[in-house]
């Protein structure tokens, strides 16, 4: 009589092989998991800010008023060069037009981007933004306003995944890949 063992398992050997294969197929995919991970992040970060903008042009047509939106100092707008685009914003109804936040004007503060993450726009001197009731563009930076970049950038500077953010004169925005200098 001939006995037939039954083989109900994996032998060492096989385990050691699935194993193997696996480790070698994540460690492929790992960096280019972790390169949308990034990637999302920035585009993410992106619209954030795409959205502010949105919101405040959209504040100033519905609100039939002037409606700015600003680099972030503290609870205020920033007054120099020394804040950043990417320490935050603030977006406020400017009842009086003095681009200072007053006392009983709307507001709405926005956290800080990620850290190490950098929104600049291409005029360094740009502190702030306008839109009139018309939804209509303006700037600190400029008398006749034809428009405005954004560049944001993640950690590693890279030039090719950067997003950048064009505003035409009447205040609307596109969001394009790739930019010629980060930070």
């Amino acid at each position: 009589m001939n006995k037939t063992k039954d083989s109900n398992g994996f032998t060492i050997l096989e385990l050691l092989i699935t194993v193997s294969i696996t480790a070698i197929v994540v460690a492929l995919a790992a960096p280019s998991f972790t390169d949308v991970l990034d990637d999302n992040i920035l585009l993410t970060q992106t619209n954030q800010f795409a959205t502010a903008i949105n919101v405040a042009r959209s504040e100033a047509v519905k609100r039939n008023s002037r409606v700015l939106i600003c680099k972030r100092a503290g609870n205020q707008c920033a007054t120099s060069n020394a804040a950043n685009w990417e320490d935050g914003w603030i977006i406020f109804a400017d009842d009086n037009d003095n681009n200072i936040i007053d006392t009983g004007e709307e507001i709405s503060i926005l956290d800080p981007l990620r850290t190490n993450y950098t929104l600049r726009a291409d005029s360094i001197d740009t502190n702030w933004l306008a839109f009139s009731a018309s939804g209509k563009a303006s700037s600190n930076v400029a008398t006749i306003f034809t428009g405005i970049a954004f560049r944001l950038c993640s950690p590693d500077q890279d030039t090719t995944t950067a997003r950048s953010l064009d505003m035409n004169a009447v205040g609307r925005t596109q969001i394009s890949r790739g930019v010629t200098a980060c930070p």
